[in-house]
């Protein structure tokens, strides 16, 4: 197989079977290594692609990422994907560790851990990882598949901090961000119609809702921008203090919100063994699910 069938072969295959990639427009291929496997950061702020994104560990525990904005006319970072506080101040590390992110104090257990993607191609992905950016300040962990027919190596996403679409047994945690497209049309005064997109992005938030809001990019959820456009029918009485863990998952007859912290063993437990579930959307065929329109979760 000559290299330019090859590349294109392997452009479609990670556009298509990738159930993460990133972000509202055109995946990129550029990205910037932030970690090697069994390599930490620090508690502080570091600066990639050039400047224009920044990955901060805080005391508290919480991992961001920013990215260097124009906003009507100031330079400014904004947010991009946050963690959330994750315990009391401390020294913590953020380490790659065998294809998975975790943040901890020392010796002592994780108070996260990134979930690897669910779909067999992308749970695939073996060494070497890496934790990377892309050039949209979104996160990624890539492992590496080989082709059985062709012998060549090529890169899977196993997580990433903004994904397009999820299947049976994926997970969002705390801050993550599942973004898609609203389809409209408008008349112009000619009377010819206009066919256009609009961005959405549906969040976890800190205190365990679940809101889409459109927006040019997931950014706008920290700084006000973009209109609610759904939010999880979710009572007062039901939703959780900031202080409590939750994360969401698809059961493939539902998608559901669940209290506590997701035990990567317990994956493939469904509800109602699957306890602490406060809140789901209406009973169906979830195998895969995106952000279609306005209305939150899609089934495909």
């Amino acid at each position: 197989m000559n290299n330019l069938l090859r590349n294109v072969l392997v452009g479609v295959i990670l556009m298509s079977r990738s159930s993460f990639l990133p972000v509202c427009h055109a995946a990129s291929d550029e990205v910037e290594v932030v970690l090697k496997d069994k390599e930490s950061l620090l508690v502080g702020t570091l600066e990639f692609n050039n400047g224009k994104c920044a990955i901060t560990l805080q005391k508290d525990g919480a991992l961001k990422t920013r990215r260097k904005s124009d906003l009507y006319g100031n330079i400014e970072f904004r947010q991009v994907w946050s963690t959330g506080a994750l315990g009391d101040e401390g020294d913590y590390t953020a380490t790659l560790d065998d294809g998975t992110l975790k943040i901890q104090i020392g010796n002592e257990d994780p108070v996260y851990s990134t979930v690897r993607a669910s779909d067999d191609f992308e749970a695939a992905g073996k060494e070497p990882y890496r934790l990377v950016i892309d050039d949209d300040c979104a996160l990624s962990i890539l492992g590496e598949v080989t082709d059985s027919y062709d012998g060549y190596s090529y890169d899977v996403r196993i997580w990433t901090s903004v994904r397009t679409w999820m299947t049976n047994g994926d997970v969002m945690q705390k801050g993550d961000i599942m973004t898609g497209f609203h389809y409209m049309q408008s008349c112009a005064s000619s009377g010819n119609q206009y066919s256009y997109t609009v961005p959405m992005h549906t969040m976890v938030t800190q205190d365990c809702n679940i809101i889409q809001r459109t927006g040019r990019d997931p950014a706008d959820f920290e700084n006000g921008g973009g209109d609610v456009v759904w939010k999880a029918e979710i009572d007062d009485d039901d939703a959780l203090p900031e202080s409590k863990n939750c994360y969401v998952y698809v059961d493939k007859d539902f998608v559901g919100a669940f209290e506590g912290n997701f035990i990567e063993s317990e994956r493939d437990i469904q509800h109602p063994q699957r306890t602490g579930r406060y809140w789901r959307t209406t009973k169906g065929n979830w195998e895969e699910t995106q952000v279609s329109d306005d209305q939150g979760f899609y089934q495909d």
